[in-house]
């Protein structure tokens, strides 16, 4: 299986719609990241994983190695919704 996942929001749905302070938001992000990366190692699905990201110019893909999982931030020119729309 393939999933495409919007980081933020499932974050959100997480945090069951408090919000996440941004002093929190970097070791929460790496924290999400990290339980998807455990997730697709035992079922072996695909997964990419697409932040918002006002500050890139333009969008950024990481594979993070030795998984199935890549990473991606989108710009300001090119939301994480348009880019999860070119990936589906």
């Amino acid at each position: 299986m393939i999933y495409i996942i919007d980081g933020y929001n499932v974050m959100h749905v997480i945090e069951q719609g408090d919000g996440i302070a941004a002093a929190d938001l970097d070791e929460k992000r790496r924290r999400f990241i990290e339980q998807v990366i455990s997730h697709a190692a035992v079922t072996g699905d695909k997964t990419t994983i697409v932040f918002d990201s006002v500050l890139a110019k333009s969008p950024a893909f990481n594979n993070i190695n030795g998984s199935d999982v890549a990473v991606v931030f989108a710009s300001a020119s090119e939301s994480a919704d348009i880019i999860i729309g070119k990936l589906v």
